[in-house]
């Protein structure tokens, strides 16, 4: 019986030992991950980009809305913070989710010198802000994703478009970088280009050209307008027929994939 009992307690010590090593002595919380695969991201910031301007919940409903003069309150709400983003509102899906995950995927692109991740995280980035700046006008851009900070600085719009120029310029950059080719690439994950990067520099171009033709009689405004518009003009490579920035859905249910335009107004009633 001696023996027995030393083996018991033998084997519930090393038990004991054993557990506490692989499984209690762990400094990381494996349902609390303190960061996330690039791939994972940058998904993610696609969809909430597509969903900031989307019809259904947010503005592709919200303007019909004013037209008819039937607007809600919750539009109206200016807000940056997670318990208000659930009231159907362009801007607080695109400040509170969209353009934090576009950050977060340049922040983890250039970490880890992912160079095509970081230039599409940049146009995402720009397309959404120059969404909000024309929509808008004067808002936050310099310190829109600061932590802790609830009430950041409107910048004025010219100096948004301004910024943009240069975001964008950054990104055609990196996506044109020589060392690029052979660093982690983009495939299913990215869901509008397939991780073509040159469907992203013509999107980037396009996107260009636009923000300059809006801006054309406030062009004393914008840093080397007429030197931008030649420069694009002559180099002449834009989105290709068939190659539209765009958000596609599918037909999925389990999760819910499909438009929400319409799962919220079709199948509404």
């Amino acid at each position: 019986m001696k023996i027995k009992s030393f083996i018991f307690i033998l084997t519930s010590v090393l038990f004991v030992n054993t557990s506490c090593s692989d499984y209690l002595d762990i400094n990381d919380d494996p349902n609390k991950p303190t960061t996330a695969e690039l791939s994972k991201v940058l998904t993610g910031a696609e969809y909430d980009i597509a969903m900031s301007f989307a019809a259904g919940n947010y503005i592709g409903s919200s303007l019909p809305s004013y037209v008819f003069h039937l607007t809600s309150r919750e539009v109206d709400n200016f807000g940056i913070t997670a318990s208000t983003a659930s009231n159907g509102n362009s801007w607080l899906q695109a400040y509170t989710y969209g353009l934090k995950n576009t950050d977060a995927v340049i922040t983890a692109a250039e970490e880890g010198d992912n160079l095509i991740y970081a230039g599409i995280g940049k146009l995402l980035k720009a397309y959404a802000f120059a969404g909000i700046v024309d929509l808008w006008g004067d808002v936050p851009y310099s310190e829109f994703n600061i932590e802790g900070n609830y009430a950041p600085v409107a910048d004025k719009s010219q100096d948004v478009y301004n910024s943009l120029f240069t975001l964008i310029d950054d990104a055609i950059s990196d996506l044109n970088n020589s060392e690029a080719a052979n660093l982690l690439k983009p495939a299913a994950d990215d869901l509008i280009y397939n991780g073509d990067k040159n469907k992203w520099i013509r999107m980037g171009n396009t996107l260009k050209l636009k923000l300059l033709v809006q801006s054309r009689k406030a062009k004393g405004e914008i840093t080397g307008w007429n030197e931008k518009l030649t420069a694009l003009l002559t180099e002449n490579n834009f989105i290709k027929n068939k190659e539209d920035f765009e958000f596609k859905h599918t037909k999925k249910d389990n999760p819910d994939e499909r438009h929400p335009a319409y799962v919220d107004e079709y199948l509404g009633g």
